[in-house]
Order: structure tokens, then C-alpha cells, then sequence
């Protein structure tokens, strides 16, 4: 049997709180009033959700660098008519663009570059690939049918994409490598997929009410342009998992004026937006959805996430910028390293990680009928048999340092070989690190002092990056 400490005092509870969770994850909001009030139109972020920029109607770019809590009026685009914006992974290059011309920048939207070359339009939505240098942008020109514009070099050169035709685009996404785009017009809601960065382009199908009420439809992909979304501003939420060949008609989330869409990278989470609704939630591609009610309704503009979706960002039409943090993805890698180390003993997982109520912020249940719950005090505990018992963890540090570990073995498998245990965990000077041993002999650490390193033949090197 395992070695939990046994919390006797907290058994009703557990008991009685099982029974009453529920499936929306548990993002927490904030209302960002340092930008103040204005007419949003677009927002995006980096895959951290660190780096955030949103565009104004009629007025100027803003930017944040510590996930939504300042901003910064970025006056270098001049006023943006309609704005639309997009971002590089690590939030270094944007690109803007609206009734006008485009304008990229290359540090994080300090400084912009007006881009003449492309010539001077009416620029519906933009992307970008994950190192900005593979830009795409649907136009109208002077709001009639025009095509769609590529850029390989960071939006210094463009070309204009004729194979797609020329129609009435609302809303474009790309694929991490932007080898694999998607566009869709307002107009008709006919979908298209380019897998050679816009050189050729097939058109998929036709989705929604073909309302022809200049709202359209909009679009967003997963990072490898495997797993797409689609949503009808008069009507459902469509999504793909094969590229765009065939969709799915998302019924759960009902029919709504949904104005914007967003995908985690690896397209299980997935953000829509109503506007005079509200934003909902999936954490399964799709095909189940949650509200965020709290947020009441409003007039949402535009959504955009982190990589993982733990972090998201969305604008109101006159209101506020909102962030919302999500921990389910940290509890699901704290969840992990404890199964990894007793699987036997669980069996295997019993369905998807839940949200609960009072004092339980997740849990997951497995086959064996035990339960590892996340506190909102932080600690771990597993559920077994009627009785409650403590891990002593911490398990938003467990989880952000088990991520931090995988995401290095995940880059350099082929040197450590493979993962012998799970995470463990001991402490030092009266605090905890983390670490992961493989069969080469090595370890990756999550030290106290925040940050990863590796352990090699008995030397520490230190990897340079941040765990916390």
C-alpha cells in the first residue's frame, strides 16, 4: 500500500463534494482596466501567454509583457482602422494590419515598419507562423472580393495567392511552420486549406447558414494544422482533425453569433467567443463545450490563448481586456508524475480530469477506484477506500516543474534515453526541488532556486531556463 498520510477529518467532505464538480474548466478572470475602456477588435499572445498585444478601432496598438497586468500604448502603427493582430510564439514579431496598410514589428511592438509594398487595403485577419517569418493576410478590397497575400520573409516581400480565387475572406490561421494555412469567406462560409504555405489551395466545403451579412465565420488550427475549428457568426462551431478534408458539426455549444475562435497547439482546448454571449470552453476538441459564465454577457471581439490554453486573452466591443488562468493543465502534469510512480498500483485513468467544488480545485479518477485530488491550498492528496491522505506536495509546483522537465526530454530524448520512475521530489535548506533520472545515468532538476538543470556523469550544467 501506498505511504499517504491519512486526513480523517476531511472523508465527509471529499464524499460529498464528488458529487457536485463540473466539466467547464476552472479559468480564473480578471478584468485588465489599466488599458481602460475602448472599442478592442483583435488580440493576440505568445505561446507563454506572457506577451500580449490588442488592437483598438480607430486608435493605436497595446501591448503587455507580463500577461495581461500592464500595458503599453504602442502609438508606431499610427490609428488602425478595424485593427487585426498576430503574433509570433515567443512574442517578438507581430504583425497588424486593418483599413490601411500592414505594419510588422520585431520587438515585441516597440517599433513598427509600414509594409507599402503589399499596397494599401482593407485587411480582414492575419497569421502568423510560430517564428514570424512565414506571415498570410486576407484582404477586401475597398470591401469587395479580393485575395490572399503571403510573406516568407517577415512581411518584407508579399505574394498575391490567386489559386483560392478572389472572395469575400473573413479570417485565416497557420500551422505552426505556416506550411498549412486555412481561410474562410464571409460571404458563403466556404472553407479552404493550403498545405504548401498559399502556393495552391483546395476548397473544402461550405459551412453555416450563408447568412451574407459581411459577420462571417471565422477560423483557428493546432500547431501542426491537423485539428481546425470553424464557427459560424449565425449559426455552429465546425472542426476538423484530418486538415480541413471533412468537419464536424459541433452541436453541445448550441448556436450563437460567435466573432472569434482560438486552439491550444495541440488542439484539445479550444475558445469561442459570442457576441452578447458568452466565451466557451472545450477540453475535448470540441466536442463538448462549458461557459464561462462568470464573465456575464458581453460583446466579446476576439480570444486568443497561450500554447497550452492555461492562459487566455479576450477583448470587448466598449468594455475591457479580460485574462483568464487556467491550472487544470499544471494539475494534469502533477496528476501524471504521481501515477507514473504507481500506475500499477491505480490502474489506469477513469475518464478526464475534473474541476470540483469548496476545497478541490481538480481531481482524476482512476480504475482502481482511488482518486489524486489537487487542494486549493495547494496540496496533493489521494482518495481511497472512504479515507483522505496527504501526499505533502505542492501540486502547482510538482506540475509546472514536471511540464518544464518534459518539455527539455522532449528535445533531447535521443541523449537522455528513457525516463526511469516518475518526478521525484526532496528538499534542501528547507525547500523542495524536483527531479526526473533517465537510464543514461542523468537527471534534469527543477532546482529551488527556480531554475533547470542536468546532471551528467556527476557534473551540474545549467540549462538556463525557468521552471517556476
Amino acid at each position: 500500500m501506498l505511504r499517504f498520510r491519512k486526513m480523517l477529518g476531511f472523508v465527509f467532505v471529499v464524499v460529498s463534494f464528488f458529487f457536485m464538480v463540473s466539466m467547464v474548466n476552472a479559468y480564473t478572470w480578471t478584468q485588465q482596466t489599466g488599458p481602460g475602456q475602448a472599442y478592442w477588435s483583435s488580440v493576440t499572445s505568445s505561446s507563454d501567454g506572457t506577451k500580449l498585444a490588442a488592437s483598438v478601432s480607430y486608435a493605436y496598438i497595446y501591448t503587455s509583457s507580463d500577461s495581461g497586468t500592464t500595458w503599453t500604448q504602442r502609438t508606431g502603427t499610427g490609428v488602425i482602422e478595424m485593427g487585426t493582430v498576430a503574433s509570433s510564439s515567443d512574442g517578438t514579431k507581430l504583425i497588424a494590419a486593418g483599413y490601411g496598410y500592414i505594419y510588422t514589428s520585431s520587438d515585441s511592438g516597440a517599433t513598427w515598419t509600414q509594409r507599402t509594398s503589399v499596397g494599401y487595403n482593407f485587411w480582414q485577419s492575419v497569421a502568423s507562423s510560430s517564428d514570424g517569418t512565414k506571415l498570410v493576410a486576407a484582404a477586401l478590397n475597398d470591401r469587395l472580393s479580393d485575395y490572399i497575400y503571403t510573406s516568407s520573409d517577415s512581411g518584407a516581400t508579399w505574394t498575391q495567392r490567386t489559386s483560392a480565387g478572389s472572395n469575400y475572406w473573413s479570417s485565416v490561421a497557420s500551422s505552426s511552420d505556416g506550411t498549412k494555412l486555412i481561410a474562410v469567406d464571409y460571404y458563403y462560409g466556404d472553407i479552404y486549406t493550403s498545405s504548401d504555405s498559399g502556393a495552391t489551395w483546395t476548397k473544402r466545403t461550405r459551412i453555416g447558414t450563408n447568412s451574407s451579412t459581411n459577420m462571417g465565420y471565422k477560423v483557428a488550427s493546432s500547431s501542426d494544422g491537423t485539428k481546425l475549428i470553424a464557427a459560424d457568426y449565425y449559426g455552429y462551431i465546425y472542426t476538423s482533425s484530418d486538415s480541413g478534408v471533412t468537419w464536424t458539426k459541433q452541436t453541445s455549444a448550441g448556436s450563437h453569433n460567435w466573432y472569434s475562435v482560438a486552439s491550444s497547439s495541440d488542439g484539445t482546448y479550444l475558445i469561442a467567443a459570442g457576441y452578447g454571449d458568452y466565451i466557451y470552453i472545450s477540453n475535448d476538441s470540441g466536442a463538448t463545450w462549458g461557459a464561462q459564465t462568470g464573465l456575464g454577457v458581453q460583446n466579446w471581439l476576439s480570444v486568443a490563448s497561450s500554447s497550452d490554453a492555461s492562459k487566455v486573452v479576450a477583448v470587448v466591443s466598449n468594455g475591457y481586456i479580460y485574462t483568464g488562468v487556467d491550472y487544470s493543465p499544471t494539475a494534469s502534469s502533477a496528476f501524471n508524475a504521481i501515477y507514473s510512480q504507481y500506475a500499477s498500483w491505480f490502474g489506469s485513468t477513469n475518464g478526464s480530469i475534473q474541476t470540483g467544488t469548496s476545497w478541490i480545485s481538480y481531481y482524476q479518477l482512476y480504475t482502481n477506484g482511488a482518486y489524486i485530488i489537487a487542494g486549493t491550498d495547494g496540496s496533493m492528496y489521494v482518495y481511497y477506500g472512504g479515507q483522505l491522505y496527504s501526499l505533502g506536495m505542492n501540486w502547482q509546483s510538482l506540475g509546472k516543474a514536471a511540464t518544464a522537465i518534459s518539455t527539455i526530454y522532449s528535445q533531447y530524448a535521443s541523449f537522455f534515453g528513457t525516463k526511469s520512475g516518475g518526478v521525484g521530489t526532496a528538499t534542501s535548506g528547507g525547500s523542495t526541488y524536483y527531479y526526473q533520472w533517465f537510464t543514461n545515468g542523468s537527471a534534469i532538476v527543477a532546482w529551488t532556486d527556480g531554475k533547470l538543470y542536468s546532471y551528467v556523469n556527476g557534473t551540474t550544467y545549467s540549462l538556463g531556463v525557468s521552471w517556476q
